[in-house]
Order: structure tokens, then sequence, then C-alpha cells
């Protein structure tokens, strides 16, 4: 369907949410049908390029239903090609973060495709990220995120750079570094990750995330009693 047929094609679910609300208002309750027919108007003005009212609808969808990694995903392209890229960063990183987590694609083929479905959500992050340093190359977070889209793409050079370059505006960050602990867990170097941390928690004091991090860490190296210690810390 063209971008001009998705226009049109919103005038019919703007009646028929109309016709559901009236419906519900003298029957006293919301019928759940509205979810469907805001989400698909949603993506018609989506791909009709209309963003604004884009976001509105998936907003609400969000709102009635439980958090889903496509929605996210969508609305954050809306964000992003309405230049509010701060907003699109937060809204791939929660899209990323449940692909990997929800069972994204079980109908179409299991962990392959949602697998591929992460992929190419960090893919088109990366995009959004990068544009945004371009714009504002003082935003510690925007590095962390895209440091961190890097990591999980297994780009690691690219993602310590970008760790480095976080740091380098905001030595104190815990964030940034936690996140360049979770890269050297990843890619094996858990004395690395425990070094890390533990850094961390040097500064920071009683962390509970930096605690149960390390944590697993000892227990992932055989160091059972300090593991114990770091677990007994948090109770």
């Amino acid at each position: 369907m063209e971008r001009k047929q998705f226009g049109a094609a919103v005038p019919y679910f703007t009646e028929a949410l109309d016709a559901m609300a009236a419906s519900a208002s003298e029957l006293g309750a919301t019928n759940m049908g509205t979810v469907k027919l805001y989400h698909q108007r949603g993506l018609c003005y989506l791909a009709a390029h209309k963003y604004k009212p884009a976001i509105e609808d998936l907003s609400k969808v969000m709102h009635m239903t439980p958090k889903s990694a496509e929605l996210y995903a969508k609305r954050g392209k809306a964000y992003a090609a309405l230049g509010e890229h701060h907003a699109a960063m937060l809204d791939y990183n929660e899209a990323i973060s449940l692909a990997a987590t929800q069972g994204l694609l079980h109908d179409r083929g299991g962990m392959g495709m949602e697998s591929i479905e992460s992929r190419r959500l960090e893919k088109r992050a990366l995009h959004d990220y990068s544009r945004a340093i371009e714009l504002d190359s003082s935003n510690v977070e925007t590095f962390r995120l895209r440091g961190e889209a890097f990591m999980h793409l297994a780009r690691y050079d690219e993602a310590l750079a970008d760790f480095a370059s976080a740091l380098e505006l905001d030595p104190h960050d815990f964030q940034v570094c936690m996140a360049r602990a979770k890269l050297f867990r990843q890619r094996g170097d858990l004395k690395g990750a425990v070094q890390e941390v533990t850094a961390v928690l040097r500064v920071n004091g009683f962390f509970i995330n930096g605690l149960k991090l390390r944590a697993q860490l000892y227990e992932e190296l055989g160091a059972i009693q300090d593991a114990e210690k770091d677990y007994s810390s948090i109770i």
C-alpha cells in the first residue's frame, strides 16, 4: 500500500473509533477493540509520514497493552523522523532490551527470528545515535547508548571507543563503567569485568546492581565465597 493509500485509510479507522467510543459510553465500559484500531491507525499515520499523530496513537496502545518491542521500535522511528533523538534513543533502547528477552517472534520462527529482529533494531538505533552525536557531541548518554548498541552487535572496539568518549565527558558516570563491565563479560574477560565493577563500587559504595553483577561474575569464575559475600550484602 502506497503512502497516499495509508493516509486515505485513516478516516475509516477514526470513524470506527468514534463509533466504538459512543457505544462504550452508552454501555459504561471500554471496548478493547479500540486497541486494535488505535494500533492500525497509528501504523497508517507512520506509513503516511504523519509522525505526531502516529506517536499519539502508538502511545495510547502502549498504555493499554503489555510492553512490546515492536511498539517501542515504531514509536522510536517516529520520534527520530521528527528529530526528537533523545526520545527516539530511549524507545530504541527499550525495544532492543525487550527483543532480547520477551520472545518477540515465536510465531514466525522462534529464537532465530528473535535474534534477527534484535540485530535489526540495533542497526536502526546505531543510525539514530550517530545522527544525535553529530548534532550534539557532548551528550554522555548518547555515547553510552551507541556503545551498548555496538556491544550487542559484537563490535567491541567501537563500543569501547564510545565508552571512552563518554568517560572523557564525565569520568564519574558509573553507568558507562557498568556498560563496559558488561562488555568485558560478554567477550569472556570475567576478571576485567570484576575489576570494572569493583572500581564502580569503590566510588559509589553500596550499589545493588553493581553487587549483583559482581556476584554473578564471581560465580562464573568459581569464586563462590566472594559471590556469597556480595549476595549477602544485598540481602
